[in-house]
């Protein structure tokens, strides 16, 4: 017992109390992880009621900040790194060793204090059962003529919504509120599909504009959860259309769907689900231009892109003009900082068990068409 004493009281003259606790919580995620990474049905209890609870107090707690932490923190990181530097060689140069020690520690803490953050908001998400296993939906490689009827129904449905939709002439179209107001909104529309998916948390949160938007602009980036902060994170420098799309899937990120296939469809249901004609439009629009790629090459693999030329004329002349102008703003953000940014992000989800990787945004495709043909087809035909 006195050498066991001895011995952590030598530990704890070189590792601060901080240090120690956050090393004991980096263990213990471990063991939760590990767990995780072999059983799916406590991977999904553990991200809905512990991590879920988590995620709520972070998310309550940053939400009295008007600007985002996380993108603080971030902003700061290069002053941090240098301050680092300065601050190891100043004490090297004066031997002073057991600062450094100290100091080491806390560092490594920090990095394992994000690991334990990962583990106990976003990172089970991962490894739990997929959103189509939750909603029941029959998921599958889909045909040219299957994309075909999804983007036909999908194009139907946004241009019911064209004539309640103001548009800026040969332009985009314009959200008819103010970020706030769609803040309150998409909230609503979370609470609402709570009420039908248990697996959702349906509290009210507030969704965070970047302020260094251009430069996410540059990194290919419309937005991000900061899983240590606990906030949603979006790009304010892109299309209207795109903004609402985008906030209601970094909300889904904030209540636990991980996977980023499946944070585009809960998004989209969640833009459904709201009473707002504007959210509604939103939510059909991008899942159309998630559509038409996959259209186009199975078309054109068959040789028949005039089909695909037929098929997009029916959309209404507004809605093809607004999807021309998002695409050359996308084209034009595209260089060397958005293609590292994207490999990166692809390297990330990879890591997270979807050998897809950064693909993995364009597979909601068959979440939607599976969507179609499961509820649709089937309240269509009574």
């Amino acid at each position: 017992m006195k050498r066991f004493k001895h011995l952590y009281s030598k530990i704890k003259r070189r590792v601060p109390l901080f240090a120690l606790l956050s090393f004991s919580l980096a263990v213990l995620s471990g063991i939760i992880h590990l767990i995780c990474l072999f059983s799916a049905d406590f991977a999904d209890f553990f991200n809905i009621y512990i991590a879920g609870t988590v995620r709520l107090v972070m998310a309550k707690i940053t939400s009295v900040l008007p600007t985002s932490l996380g993108e603080l923190i971030v902003l700061l990181l290069p002053a941090t790194v240098v301050g680092i530097i300065v601050f190891v060689s100043y004490n090297a140069k004066r031997e002073r060793y057991r600062t450094l020690t100290r100091f080491f520690a806390c560092a490594f803490a920090v990095v394992a204090l994000f690991y334990s953050s990962f583990v106990f908001t976003l990172g089970m998400g991962y490894r739990g059962s997929a959103l189509e296993e939750k909603l029941a939906l029959d998921r599958k490689e889909l045909s040219s003529k299957e994309l075909e009827e999804v983007t036909l129904y999908l194009i139907e449905q946004v241009n019911s919504y064209v004539d309640q939709i103001h548009f800026i002439k040969d332009s985009s179209s314009v959200m008819p509120y103010s970020f706030e107001e769609l803040n309150e909104k998409l909230n609503d529309a979370y609470k609402s599909v709570s009420k039908e998916y248990d697996f959702i948390m349906g509290y009210s949160s507030r969704i965070k504009p970047v302020l260094s938007s251009r430069l996410l602009s540059k990194a290919g980036l419309l937005g991000m959860y900061s899983y240590y902060t606990g906030e949603t994170n979006v790009n304010t420098d892109y299309m209207d259309y795109t903004l609402v799309y985008t906030c209601a899937h970094e909300m889904s990120h904030q209540r636990g769907i991980s996977r980023e296939d499946d944070a585009n469809f809960m998004a989209f249901l969640v833009c459904l689900e709201s009473d707002d004609p504007y959210i509604n439009y939103a939510g059909y629009l991008n899942m159309l231009e998630y559509m038409l790629n996959p259209l186009y090459s199975a078309l054109k693999d068959e040789g028949r892109t005039s089909r695909y030329s037929t098929i997009l004329a029916k959309l209404d002349e507004k809605v093809r003009i607004e999807i021309g102008v998002s695409s050359k703003k996308t084209q034009e953000n595209i260089g060397v900082i958005s293609k590292v940014t994207n490999k990166v992000n692809d390297t990330f989800i990879k890591t997270q068990g979807d050998s897809s990787g950064s693909k993995s945004y364009g597979l909601v495709v068959e979440l939607t068409a599976a969507y179609y043909k499961d509820r649709v087809l089937e309240e269509e035909n009574g």
